[in-house]
């Protein structure tokens, strides 16, 4: 029983881990913050963890890393493991192409319970490797690959975010005038945004929070507001795809996380079929199960399926219930979609 336990603990924790080393690639808008976000990833997410060297695609087409400042050589086997596109693990790196700094947890040959995994992180669209991370860490296990699996994606949205970011922010210096001052583009005309934009652009800066459970609170207060529902919660599509589990409903905390199978009536179609549901949709067995969750009776409700870009799956439903003012939930879909 106790081993139950402390697995069951142990998995709970390591999966906040992994929702905080996500959140983290998730608010990068710079090179350096990717490079810190990206190395201190796979440092929370492998086993034992010696060494991460992230190499980043700059704008001459070279792979730098600045820790210190090199370059990925042009030719070798480093560069024929990224030429495969695909993550490669082996028993050391050649000496003569990684920086000193690096030899020592990189190198061939290491010790059989150290291993060497050489990450390239690929742009889809453009077809080219963008990032390329070299780590030192013991052999992976079969939820270490997993893991990375979730990294990689994640890591190359990120990735592409930046580079997005760069080229934007280097047209719009080539676009001012000669007689535009520089720091104009720090001062935006108010009037080019609405009201919707602010508040989502004041919650963004709120979310550089790697507290997941923080987090959570601060979006649920946003839909909230948004949607002026009572409550709201986020349950969140377990790793798995088999359970849904929520740890944060309205403002409170639960001192013992709610999951549930995730076929739970119509809330797995919500996942399975990416498409809202409201009250009417759900059997009286499930209304009773939410009233149960929340506190108190259900009057109306919306549940929107939450999308990852990077994987194009459900990785969270969004609920609100009650919205007040007299409005039922359940006939304004469309309205609360575009708030949600």
């Amino acid at each position: 029983m106790m081993r139950a336990v402390c697995r069951a603990e142990g998995s709970a924790r390591q999966r906040l881990r992994e929702e905080d080393a996500l959140l983290r690639l998730a608010g990068v808008v710079d090179v350096r913050s990717l490079r810190d976000a990206l190395r201190e990833t796979a440092q929370g997410l492998l086993p034992s963890v010696e060494c991460v060297c992230v190499y980043v695609l700059e704008r001459d087409s070279r792979l730098q890393c600045d820790d210190p400042s090199h370059e990925l050589p042009k030719e070798g086997k480093i560069r024929d493991m990224v030429g495969q596109l695909k993550r490669c693990v082996c028993a050391g790196l050649p000496p003569s192409e990684m920086h000193e700094k690096h030899r020592s947890s990189l190198a061939a040959p290491l010790p059989p319970h150290r291993r060497a995994v050489v990450i390239p992180l690929l742009d889809q669209e453009q077809g080219v490797v963008i990032s390329v991370l070299l780590v030192g860490c013991k052999p992976l296990s079969d939820q270490d690959e997993q893991h990375l699996n979730t990294l990689e994606k994640h890591a190359a949205v990120a990735c592409r975010r930046v580079r997005t970011l760069q080229s934007a922010n280097q047209k719009s210096l080539v676009s001012l005038s000669p007689i535009q001052p520089h720091n104009a583009l720090l001062r935006p005309d108010p009037t080019d945004y609405c009201d919707l934009d602010r508040k989502i652009l004041q919650l963004c800066g709120e979310l550089y929070d790697l507290d997941a459970t923080t987090l959570q609170l601060k979006v649920i207060n946003y839909l909230q507001q948004q949607t002026q529902s009572q409550c709201c919660c986020l349950l969140l599509v377990s790793e798995d795809n088999h359970q849904l589990f929520c740890q944060v409903v309205g403002d409170k905390v639960l001192e013992e996380e709610i999951s549930f199978p995730l076929m739970f009536g119509r809330f797995g179609q919500v996942v399975e079929k990416k498409r809202s549901i409201t009250l009417q949709d759900v059997t009286a067995e499930e209304r009773r199960q939410l009233s149960s969750m929340l506190g108190s009776e259900v009057s109306s409700l919306l549940c929107v399926p939450v999308v990852s870009r990077a994987t194009g799956q459900v990785v969270a439903l969004a609920c609100a219930f009650n919205k007040q003012g007299g409005q039922r939930c359940d006939t304004h879909t469309h309205k609360h979609e575009s708030a949600l």
